[in-house]
């Protein structure tokens, strides 16, 4: 036997090693030619998904911007009730307040000790009735515009209506 020759040898080792590496570029290639349709599919599929996430995500942006415009304006409209709640129901203390007074201004009027015959009496006896059933009315009055304005102000605000 003949001893093998190092140069060929090399040629050989050489040989295989282009063989090997030819082999391994083209399952790269042929990997790359079966799979590139597949790549294409999913980067369109997450081109989709990402332009339905940013459209959905720019409707829940608008619906947002309205809800905190709708705060915005409800507060707003409360804040209003509750200045004209307010100056309603000052106004009403301030004349019920000057009813008071005029009653009081009517008690004195009256004086404190009747006069000496029955009919002095009698006046006097009818003019503090007359008085109570003014005071009476005044607090039954009273009451009665309180409620109104408690009612009011415990109604509910119209509930804005959805664009949705």
């Amino acid at each position: 036997m003949t001893k093998p020759d190092a140069s060929r040898y090399a040629l050989v080792c050489l040989t295989i090693v282009t063989v090997l590496l030819a082999v391994v570029l083209v399952g790269f290639a042929l990997g790359a030619a079966l799979l590139y349709p597949q790549a294409v599919r999913y980067a369109q599929r997450m081109h989709q998904e990402l332009a339905t996430t940013r459209a959905e995500t720019q409707e829940l942006r608008r619906h947002l911007q309205a809800l905190h415009a709708s705060e915005e304006r409800l507060s707003q409209e409360a804040a209003k009730r509750q200045l004209r709640l307010g100056r309603e129901l000052d106004a009403q203390a301030s004349q019920t307040l000057a009813q008071l007074a005029t009653l009081e201004e009517r008690r004195q009027r009256l004086g404190a000790e009747p006069g000496a015959n029955p009919l002095a009496k009698l006046d006097t006896l009818i003019g503090l009735t007359r008085l109570l059933a003014d005071e009476l009315l005044l607090l039954n009055r009273h009451l009665l515009l309180s409620q109104h304005e408690l009612a009011a102000g415990i109604r509910p605000s119209p509930a804005p209506s959805s664009k949705r």
